[in-house]
């Protein structure tokens, strides 16, 4: 027979079964268990892992010798690294790298947004869908692409201008610092745009009205209304571009081992990737470490101005409309500017590829040239590539924007949408992936692989 019971209990006891908690009764059970607290805990789950990658890192620096070896902890690695002259040239570059690749973004995206989301430029949605298909076209590709034209040797532009200037080589070069930000430049200045298109089109034209009525030529309605109200995006859009071009690796790799020219990230790549000796992951450690104190300072005031965002938002009714300019015959110079950044983000570095790829050696387009155009390169290159690539390439095609998606989604409504204690916590650890180099997760799980095979057969 079962005992009769109180509802106001925490705790329902039945005779002949184990007792459990009463989840309709009891309002802090039921809030424990509420869909943003479980959300929490898989975004809190991906920081963990993060931060757990970056303790490798930082603990691989005190370590000699292969991961699993029985070593004490030192500091060798960080007197070899500071002491080394190469380290400092190498951070130097970095920096002047990460500067010259956000004042060219700066030069276009810039001046491209105003142009595209405040004037009454034509084809607007033209520019737009090219901007982001500048986004979707791999870096590599396009670093390729400028040395088949500004190769000092080969380079197609060089030999044009061969023709015309009496030199062995050159006269231009992409092999060095300047060509590395050129290139960079180029290929984020797309993000850069997106990242300030935004704030180009929030700026509610009431203002800019009231200050034109009160007598303010344009140029002053510019510096003292828009400027203002757009400069905190500018400033995170140049912060984050800043971070990412620290971080990046494929550029400098490919235009700086010619001459070379460092940077941090490739002295990591290459103390793990020696071609004389035993991969040296400690010193790789503590090229990983130098590269988070620029990224962190960074993020410090990226989410600095993330935070204080609210002060530059601008509240408009249903009748909004964003106030174009009237370019009259200016629009052809506007066209032209965004043409010529098109040009060379886009559509020469794709000519360069598909005729290059169609003659058998590096050679100026001509009548002789066009005699030998052939498809062997792609006949050889099909039946080079196996099974095996292609199911590698589509598995993270899919798998990895899955997971980009699915804690993108989770972090960003936990930041955004909820009042959970260490929500701003975990908008601070998932962006530091993109201060810090890739290389440097792919080094840390490839330090853990290898500690874990010294032990496990």
């Amino acid at each position: 027979m079962t005992r009769p019971f109180c509802w106001d209990a925490k705790i329902l006891r039945v005779e002949g079964e184990v007792p459990w908690l009463m989840f309709r009764r009891n309002p802090k059970v039921l809030s424990a268990f509420r869909a943003e607290h479980l959300l929490f805990i898989g975004s809190a789950s991906f920081c963990l892992l993060i931060l757990f990658l970056l303790v490798i890192v930082f603990w691989s620096t005190f370590q000699e010798g292969l991961p699993g070896t029985e070593t004490s902890l030192t500091v060798q690695n960080y007197r070899e690294v500071f002491l080394s002259g190469e380290t400092y040239r190498a951070g130097f570059n970095s920096l002047i790298v990460a500067f010259g690749t956000v004042l060219l973004n700066l030069f276009f995206a810039v001046p491209a947004a105003w142009l595209i989301y405040r004037t009454n430029l034509p084809c607007k949605t033209f520019f737009i869908t090219l901007m982001a298909l500048g986004i979707l076209i791999p870096g590599f590709l396009k670093g390729i692409a400028w040395i088949l034209l500004l190769s000092p040797k080969v380079g197609l532009l060089n030999q044009f201008l061969r023709s015309f200037v009496p030199v062995e080589e050159g006269p231009l070069s992409i092999y060095n610092l300047g060509g590395i930000s050129f290139v960079q430049g180029l290929m984020l200045t797309p993000v850069m745009f997106f990242m300030c298109a935004a704030a180009f089109r929030a700026v509610d034209p009431q203002l800019e009205e009231s200050a034109a009525v009160s007598g303010a030529p344009p140029a002053a309605v510019f510096c003292r209304i828009t400027g203002p109200l757009i400069l905190p995006a500018i400033a995170g859009a140049a912060i984050y571009n800043f971070m990412t071009a620290v971080a990046l690796f494929e550029i400098p790799a490919l235009l700086g081992t010619t001459t070379r020219i460092q940077v941090l990230s490739t002295l990591m790549f290459y103390s793990v990737q020696a071609s004389v000796g035993l991969p040296r992951y400690g010193i790789a450690g503590v090229y990983g470490v130098m590269l988070l104190f620029p990224s962190l300072v960074a993020v410090h005031y990226y989410q600095k101005l993330l935070r204080h965002g609210d002060r530059y938002s601008v509240i408009s009714g249903k009748g909004y409309r964003p106030k174009l300019t009237d370019l009259g015959r200016w629009k052809y110079a506007g066209i032209a500017f965004l043409c010529s950044y098109l040009f060379l983000n886009l559509l020469l570095p794709f000519l360069v590829l598909i005729w290059t790829s169609l003659v058998p050696y590096i050679q100026l387009p001509s009548k002789a040239a066009l005699s030998s155009v052939t498809l062997e390169g792609y006949r050889r290159a099909l039946t080079t590539i196996s099974g095996r690539p292609l199911v590698n390439t589509f598995l993270l095609v899919v798998c990895v924007p899955a997971l980009v998606l699915f804690f993108s989604t989770i972090t960003s409504w936990i930041v955004v949408r909820t009042r959970l204690w260490g929500r701003r916590g975990v908008d601070a650890v998932v962006t530091l992936p993109m201060a810090i180099p890739h290389l440097a997760f792919a080094f840390a799980l490839s330090y853990v692989g290898l500690y874990i095979a010294s032990g496990v057969p």
